[in-house]
């Protein structure tokens, strides 16, 4: 007996057995940007390119957003210049 489909991407209704599957989908496929703001309320908004999300620190290149989420904990970790107004926090944009 198969798994009914009961979660479907706000997006593109696509049809998933699990929250998890659905919330994947979401981030390496419908997701086309994220909102980044710093501790001085200054919004960022990052697009998807070519499938693709970039951290504009850096440079290094996601499929998912939250992959550039945890890649920016420790990308800004290496920053010699610390302060407060650099820590960022990410937002999702649906």
């Amino acid at each position: 007996m198969e798994t009914p489909i009961i979660y479907h991407c706000t997006v593109c209704d696509e049809g998933f057995n699990t929250k998890s599957e659905r919330k994947n989908h979401f981030r390496q496929i419908c997701q086309t940007s994220i909102k980044i703001v710093d501790m001085d309320g200054n919004i960022k908004t990052m697009e998807r390119i070519d499938g693709k999300f970039e951290c504009f620190k850096c440079g290094t290149k996601f499929n998912r957003s939250n992959n550039l989420t945890t890649h920016w904990k420790k990308c800004q970790r290496h920053d010699g210049n610390k302060s407060t107004n650099e820590i960022l926090t990410f937002k999702l944009i649906l």
